[in-house]
């Protein structure tokens, strides 16, 4: 017998809402066309990671004994719709474990964000994102069963945007999330990257 596991929507809404370890295996995106300043940056990707902070996914978990960990290897699939319309869908896998009781856990990530047509407002120009070609987010998080997380992961690819105002451009994405910090740093679109994240 299976039951859902909330739990596991909880992490995910986490890790994707903030931006190090591994190896990333992704491909930084090109920087061309007309450049986005820092702000209008910024603000796309709070967007592109704020898409997926309502979800709240169905993952099965199996049922284990009152004081046994309960494995999770399992593959993840869900959109979500930009605030000016698009969406973005994220697809990928998690697996660890987490502790029946206390529900601390330990889980590592993978996950590939597909861009389209994502509607982002800053200021009085509107930007349209797509994908170029994805980003993909991979790393660890951990959580003590308090109030700790820990962990890190990064956020590598590129998107490609038009917007209100005639631009038009690619931006390439490099970045480290530290969960137990907040600190985001690397490169995003030519442009270093550091900043304290909430999460």
């Amino acid at each position: 017998m299976l039951r859902k596991f909330r739990l596991l929507g909880v992490f995910l809404a986490l890790a994707v809402m903030a931006s190090a370890c591994g190896d990333s295996g992704g491909t930084v995106g090109v920087n061309d066309g007309d450049p986005m300043t820092q702000e209008e940056s910024a603000a796309v990707i709070a967007e592109l990671m704020a898409v997926f902070s309502g979800i709240s996914p169905s993952v099965a978990g199996p049922v284990a004994a009152p004081q046994d960990d309960i494995h999770i290897n399992e593959s993840y699939s869900e959109s979500g719709s930009c605030t000016m319309g698009g969406e973005v869908a994220l697809a990928g896998n998690v697996n660890g474990t987490v502790d029946n009781v206390t529900f601390a856990f330990d889980m590592e990530f993978d996950f590939t964000e597909t861009i389209t047509d994502c509607g982002v407002q800053h200021g009085d120009v509107l930007f349209v994102v797509n994908g170029a070609d994805n980003i993909r987010w991979s790393g660890r998080m951990t959580y003590d069963g308090d109030q700790t997380f820990g962990g890190s992961f990064t956020m590598i690819g590129g998107i490609a945007f038009t917007t209100s105002d005639d631009r038009a451009g690619r931006c390439g994405i490099d970045l480290n999330m530290n969960f137990s910090t907040g600190q985001a740093s690397g490169q995003l679109c030519g442009v270093s990257f550091d900043q304290t994240m909430e999460f």
